[in-house]
């Protein structure tokens, strides 16, 4: 019998290239190693998966050629051969998504998980993806599509290029998670509501935003929507109180009858007179509870 020390912990895979050739794979390694089987299985090569791929846990060859095909523990499919590079074939985010928004007047998107990447999709097609240093926890498109901007869990606004992913500019708003971010119609102005019931007003130019005004609700802000003219916002909160703002003088709105009639730009907050059909509805067979709209 023969025994090779192949891996620091668990072997996770094996799989047999022909030849003589074996690859294995560690459970705990981002790479992959190949032994020549008629040599007493001795080293041939380390082959480095990505940073982010995390393990190997499945490996497959291709039907038509010598390339490798490697399942991750990091939920992504690799192509790749035995010069050692990798690319990423299937890309999926590791844990719980927490934003998606669709391009304007495209079948594309961009989406944001725990695992701290913002990823860009092209109809099913990944088109870039970028690490942050903190989740992302809300993002919008510019109106225009140029711009992606992405408010992430300890407060700060990224800016990244649409087409690329490139960064374009940080900015931090405060301290408390953001949870919803938007740009009225015009895409000069952005708004940012964070769970400490702040409502962050900046102007966006060409580099970055300048801030405008700060507005508090003193409730936990979920969602945020521009009318359509962009003089006045709306939020709902955590327990679903709705409040108005009026963004000329940066205060809350006290009379909303004035708003009645207002057209709201992709509207998202789970209350109000537009909504209120969702609510209680007698067809639903247990009580519901909106989460989204």
């Amino acid at each position: 019998s023969l025994s090779v020390e192949a891996h620091i912990k668990g072997v996770s895979a094996l799989f047999s290239l022909g030849e003589g050739v074996l690859v294995s794979c560690g459970s705990q390694e981002g790479r992959l190693v190949t032994w020549d089987s008629s040599q007493d299985f001795s080293l041939l090569k380390k082959l480095e998966l990505p940073r982010t791929a995390g393990s190997a846990v499945a490996v497959v060859q291709g039907r038509r050629d010598s390339g490798l095909y490697v399942a991750t523990s990091n939920k992504l499919v690799l192509e790749g051969g035995l010069q050692g590079r990798f690319r990423v074939l299937l890309f999926g985010h590791l844990g719980r998504i927490t934003a998606v928004a669709a391009r304007p007047g495209e079948v594309s998107f961009v989406s944001a998980g725990e695992d701290r990447l913002v990823a860009m999709w092209q109809g099913t097609r990944l088109g870039w993806k970028v690490a942050l240093q903190t989740a992302a926890t809300a993002l919008c498109y510019h109106p225009e599509g140029s711009v992606v901007a992405l408010a992430t869990a300890d407060g700060h606004m990224v800016v990244l290029i649409a087409d690329t992913g490139v960064h374009l500019t940080t900015t931090r708003l405060g301290k408390e998670t953001i949870a919803a971010v938007k740009f009225n119609r015009a895409g000069d102005m952005l708004a940012a509501a964070a769970t400490d019931g702040s409502i962050h007003l900046n102007k966006f130019v060409r580099d970055g935003f300048t801030k405008v005004g700060k507005m508090s609700a003193g409730l936990e802000l979920a969602e945020l929507d521009w009318d359509q003219t962009g003089d006045y916002l709306q939020t709902s909160s955590k327990d679903f109180t709705l409040q108005f703002w009026n963004t000329s003088s940066c205060k809350v709105e006290r009379s909303a009858s004035l708003l009645q009639e207002a057209e709201w730009a992709d509207p998202s907050c789970l209350v109000g007179w537009a909504v209120a059909g969702v609510w209680g509805n007698q067809h639903y067979s247990a009580p519901a509870t909106v989460t989204s709209l």
